[in-house]
């Protein structure tokens, strides 16, 4: 699994089950160094798209981030997720570095990430049969009955 994947793993974790995270997270931290590699930071990020047909950029709105860097046992992590507070984006970033750095509790990271991979996985598929009750064939609507 690489780090981009584990992120929106956490992520999703962070969605549904904060508490289980942070949990996780101070386990993991006990008796390691864990220093700040940067103010943890709660705010508005723009979120910019880009028109499907002609190719433009405009500005969607604007979206609730957390952000947090920090160095766990010499390994290095980090997190950004939307709707989160700084303590779980701190949280989500001790992962990422205990897993990066293969420190010990690495595989409890996986196994919490497992569950996000789990929780994105039903949320796509959700997503899928709501835009299929949507489609429409303008095949058939030309044909008369």
């Amino acid at each position: 699994m690489d780090r981009i994947d584990l992120a929106a793993d956490l992520a999703a974790v962070a969605a549904e089950s904060p508490a289980d995270l942070a949990a996780l997270a101070h386990r993991l931290a006990a008796g390691l160094p864990v220093r700040h590699l940067g103010v943890p930071q709660e705010g508005l990020a723009l979120l910019t798209m880009e028109d499907g047909v002609c190719g433009d950029r405009f500005h969607l709105g604007e979206a609730a981030l957390a952000v947090a860097h920090v160095e766990v046992g010499g390994s290095a992590g980090g997190a950004a997720i939307l709707g989160a507070t700084t303590a779980t984006a701190v949280a989500a970033a001790v992962c990422d570095a205990v897993a990066a750095g293969g420190l010990p509790g690495a595989e409890a990271v996986h196994a919490l990430a497992a569950r996000g991979r789990a929780a994105r996985a039903e949320r796509d598929r959700r997503r899928a049969q709501m835009r299929a009750a949507t489609r429409v064939d303008f095949a058939e609507l030309g044909e008369s009955a």
